[in-house]
């Protein structure tokens, strides 16, 4: 059910959701002229508010910030790559399409490589509402092969559908194999919910945040509010994250 939910409410954490509104309220009320010009002001504002790098970038970097990356790494029994970087609906096992984030699977290859654990834990099924017929998890197993890791070092969770699932999931086959030392590797910014996903289900991985946004020594600059599109999306994506930390915590997921 919370899955469900989660999906359905996805489109109200889109700021283009709230620009588009507030331009067809202020179309519909233009027989009211005082009443169309607020709602219009309103769409304006927040063309301007979300649009611009400032916001996205300042809720980021509190996410961001959160978890230091450690130094030196011990020896680990395993690292765990969480899955949310390949597009299922257009990957096959033979040619896998990345969307974002690709660097959590690059950089769980690289520390196997360097020898800091045992075993390479992929962990993720689907994401899809609809569908659930491909596992990220299978298709990013094959790929750490194609560079070099043996499949005998290689565990997978198939089936998590969220990172509560991957927590849940992830920690049973934990159990099954005799793990205890753990690397989590993850977006920077999701670090925070999938360290206290891990935790709520009693693990205590070391956390191991890649693919950052924002730089902890930049000043504030003009072109900090200067509206671009692109803004958008990256606004969009970190508000899941900020929804995703509220509902989790309402759920006794963290």
């Amino acid at each position: 059910m919370f899955f469900v939910l989660s999906k359905i409410l996805a489109p109200f954490l889109e700021p283009l959701t709230y620009i588009v509104l507030f331009a067809l309220l202020a179309l519909i009320s233009f027989h009211k002229p005082h009443l169309s010009k607020i709602f219009l002001s309103l769409s304006l504002c927040c063309a301007f508010a979300f649009s611009t790098p400032f916001l996205p970038t300042a809720l980021i970097r509190h996410l961001e910030q959160r978890y230091a990356r450690p130094e030196p790494l011990l020896h680990v029994d395993a690292v765990i790559v969480l899955s949310g970087m390949v597009v299922l609906e257009i990957s096959t096992p033979d040619k896998i399409e990345f969307g974002d984030n690709s660097e959590r699977i690059l950089e769980g290859i690289r520390l196997i490589k360097q020898g800091v654990a045992d075993k390479l834990i992929l962990s993720g099924g689907s994401g899809s509402l609809t569908d659930q017929t491909k596992s990220e998890a299978r298709m990013l197993r094959q790929f750490a092969m194609d560079f070099g890791i043996p499949e005998e070092q290689i565990l997978l969770e198939p089936d998590s559908r969220n990172t509560y699932e991957n927590a849940v999931e992830t920690a049973k086959l934990m159990r099954q194999h005799g793990i205890s030392s753990v690397i989590l590797i993850t977006t920077a910014s999701h670090l925070p919910r999938a360290m206290g996903c891990f935790r709520k289900v009693g693990v205590e991985p070391i956390p191991y945040g890649v693919d950052f946004h924002s730089d902890s020594n930049s000043h504030l600059a003009l072109s900090d509010f200067i509206p671009e599109i692109g803004n958008l999306r990256g606004l969009t994506w970190i508000l899941h994250e900020y929804f995703g930390l509220v509902m989790y915590k309402a759920a006794g997921y963290i």
